[in-house]
This record gives C-alpha cells, structure tokens and sequence, in this order.
C-alpha cells in the first residue's frame, strides 16, 4: 500500500522524508499536477535506505587514483600513498583504495566526520558513479574534501547545484597553472619533478569555478587562461560540508599541502590535531614558475633550517642583477627589476640560493614583450 506524505504539491524540484526509520527500505514514486488538477501517471519507482552515521572515527583518506607507471604523471599507488602519508604526518587516518577495495558505502562514510576523496589520475573519474552516496554523506553532516585531475568534470548538475552552489565550471586544458593562491592558506605550487618539460614547470587541465563560492584559493594562471583571477578551490556548507579542489594535490609540492591539510582538516574536525608548521626533512629547494616567464617570476625556497638564505640573480656575464634575504621557507616575486629599479632585458638568467654551506642554482629565461 502506497502512502501519500505531501498533500500539497510540490513548488520546487526537492523533497525531503523525515519520516524515516534507519536500516528500513522505501520506495517512492511521484506524479506531475497541473494547475487545473489533472494528474500525470506515476513516475518510475525509487528505492532508498536511511543510515546511521555514528561519526566515531576522525579522518578517512579515499585514493581513486589507479596504479600507474612510475612516471611523473603517471604515479603509482604507492608514490601516491607515500605522498599522503608525508603529507599528513602524524595525524590519524585510515585508508581505503578504490582500485583494490572498490566504493566505499556509504555506511562506511557514516563512520568518519572527514573524508578526503582524491584521485590524481587523468583518465577515469570513479567519483561519477558515487554522486549518490556522497550526496548522503553531506546530507547526513559529513565533511567531504575532494582534490582531483578533471574530477569537477565528474559532478553532474543536480550535484553542483545542491552543493556547490550552482557554481560554473571553468576549464583550461592546457599548462597554465602557475600556484594556487590564498589569503587563508599557504600558497601551492606544481611539483617541477612531477611534470613533463613542455609544460614549463605550470600544471594543465584545471578547473576554476566562476559564481558567488566561498572561495579558498585563486587561480594565478597565464593571462591567456579562461580560468585566470577565478576561485581555484571552494567551501560549500548545507548540512554538511564540501570543500572542492580544481587540480590534484599530489600534483604540487609536498610542503604546501602539508601546511594546508595541518591546518583545513582541523578545521573541520576540531578532534584532529594541529601539527606542527615545521615541516621535517624536507631538502634545500628553490623553483621558480613560470619558465620562460615575461613580467614577473614566481621564486619558491624551502629551506631544512630557520636561517638566512640569500637568492641572488646573475645575468649571463656573472653581473649580480637583484638579491634578496629570506629566511627559511618563502615565496618571492621578481618584478623583473634590477637593483636601481630598470626593467631587466630579454635573456638568461641564474638563481642562485645559499644557505649555510648549502648552495642551489637554477636557469631562467626572460623575454620581455
């Protein structure tokens, strides 16, 4: 026998049953009315079944990405695992493979206040076939991070526009990412040793997101990019929470997003704890994005220690052009002057980082329109 729970029709294009029992099985089925009071015949029928969600568990990590080949965009699961794992330090979690375990229920869901969805392969979005299930978890009060290649891609209307916000997705499919900015959190930057040479140290197939979302990050791209000046990653709140992220954190250095994850997640999950803002044995390193760059040059050190470290930049006849003094991890923007305020000109250049007995060199090539 069939039961009639809205007497009164339907305005809008969602309905929600609260008259529930968890673990019990329901079907539905809808008509159409018009404004004379002619009614259609009965839609397909539906099935669903309400869950309890105990939360008694902190953070669940969800890696979608399928083995690969060791290459640098085509990491294996365990680069991959390895990645996560230093990025979360020592911050409790549990994992759960897609490829090895197949979808998580969402009973399993249930189970965790965070779940950190990623999936840093290019080729297969598996989150398309979990719209349903993850919809459940946010309905139910969960927090759901989700960073991914093209994984925007995979979320279809209903889903945007119930948790996103109705957002516009942006796309931008060749390499212009140059970092992920934000006035909240630590700048991102592409990972030179997991990009391929021809896309110049910038990460392609991004998704930005255009409308009124609570924006985390902001996309410094190429001027030519459609995405350029857009929100780069969201915050969404309804019942529960998304944070959605246009390009997959594997992709960008491992410092970056140690500080982002030591910082988001325990925002959400006030039970996780706040690590540290030292970040442990990580290697002298100094990037630099673009390259070729035109009117500025993004410079990126990590230093081991709190020192002073010097950058200096030489033109090709050894002539000191600008230098600057940091300390420890920073992010500088060469404006493309040298010391007396004159526009540099067209050519290459070095940098070179010092730091203690620690030397670093890297090329540069300017070409000014």
């Amino acid at each position: 026998d069939w039961v009639l729970l809205n007497p009164v029709p339907l305005t809008d294009l969602t309905y929600t049953d609260t008259i529930v029992q968890n673990g019990t099985l329901y079907h539905y089925r809808f008509k159409a009315l018009d404004s004379e009071g002619f009614e259609s015949t009965f839609s397909n029928q539906l099935s669903a079944q309400p869950v309890a969600f105990a939360f008694n568990q902190e953070l669940l990590i969800v890696d979608e990405t399928r083995d690969g080949n060791g290459n640098a965009i085509s990491p294996t699961d365990t680069m991959v695992d390895q990645f996560y794992t230093g990025a979360l330090a020592s911050m409790p979690h549990q994992n759960w493979d897609y490829n090895a375990q197949g979808a998580p229920s969402l009973e399993l869901l249930g189970d965790y206040k965070v779940v950190l969805w990623h999936d840093d392969d290019f080729t297969n979005q598996y989150i398309l076939d979990n719209l349903s299930i993850l919809s459940g978890y946010i309905l139910g009060g969960g927090k759901l991070v989700v960073s991914g290649w093209k994984t925007a891609s995979a979320l279809n209307s209903a889903f945007l526009s119930r948790f996103c916000g109705g957002v516009e997705l942006v796309y931008d499919n060749s390499a212009v990412l140059i970092s992920a900015e934000s006035d909240i959190y630590p700048h991102l930057y592409p990972d030179p040793l997991k990009l391929t040479a021809n896309w110049n140290g910038m990460l392609p197939m991004i998704y930005t997101f255009g409308g009124d979302a609570n924006s985390i990050y902001t996309a410094n791209m190429n001027d030519t990019a459609n995405g350029a000046g857009l929100s780069l990653a969201f915050r969404a709140e309804s019942l529960g929470t998304l944070v959605l992220f246009g390009f997959p954190l594997y992709f960008m250095l491992p410092d970056g997003v140690h500080q982002l994850l030591a910082q988001l997640l325990p925002e959400l999950n006030p039970n996780l704890p706040v690590l540290s803002e030292d970040i442990p044995n990580l290697p002298f390193t100094l990037n630099a994005y673009p390259n070729p760059f035109f009117h500025s040059l993004n410079i990126h050190l990590i230093a081991p220690e709190k020192s002073a470290t010097r950058i200096s930049i030489y033109n090709l006849r050894g002539q000191k052009v600008r230098s600057f003094e940091v300390v420890s991890q920073k992010d500088i923007n060469w404006d493309c002057l040298d010391e007396t305020g004159k526009p540099a000109s067209s050519g290459v250049y070095f940098l070179k980082a010092e730091s203690g007995n620690q030397t670093i060199t890297k090329k540069v090539l300017l070409l000014q329109k």
